[in-house]
C-alpha cells in the first residue's frame, strides 16, 4: 500500500478569538471587554485543530460562523479536502503564533 503524504499549511487567524485559557471556548465570540488570545491560548487553538484533524473529527472545533475553507485555492468546507480522512498521523508539525496580533500558523506533514 502506498502512503500517501501531503504538505499541509494551515493558517488560522484569530484576531477575533477570545482566550480560551480564560474561560472563554468559542472562536466566534468578539473580545469585547475580554482577554486578547494570549500565547498559550493560540497554541491550544493549533492543538484542538490537529487534534481534530489526526481523529477526522470536526464536531469538538469551535468555529466562526462566518469561516472560509479553502484546499488547494478552492472554497470547501471544514473536514473535507487533501488532508481529512480516517488514520491520519503528523510527524512532523512546526507552530508559529504572535499573540500581538493574535495570529496562529501550523506547518506540518499529514500521513495515512
Amino acid at each position: 500500500m502506498i502512503r500517501a503524504l501531503f504538505r499541509v499549511v494551515v493558517a488560522l487567524a484569530t484576531l477575533a478569538a477570545p482566550c480560551a485559557a480564560s474561560g472563554q471556548s468559542r472562536l466566534d465570540q468578539p473580545v469585547t471587554g475580554g482577554q486578547a488570545c494570549d500565547r498559550r491560548c493560540l497554541l491550544q487553538v493549533l492543538f484542538e485543530y490537529t487534534e481534530a484533524l489526526t481523529d477526522n473529527n470536526v464536531s469538538r472545533l469551535a468555529v466562526s460562523s462566518g469561516l472560509r475553507v479553502t484546499n488547494n485555492g478552492s472554497v470547501t468546507t471544514l473536514g473535507k479536502g487533501d488532508v481529512w480522512g480516517p488514520a491520519r498521523r503528523l510527524p512532523y508539525r512546526q507552530t508559529f503564533v504572535d499573540p500581538v496580533t493574535g495570529a496562529a500558523v501550523f506547518y506540518g506533514v499529514v500521513t495515512t
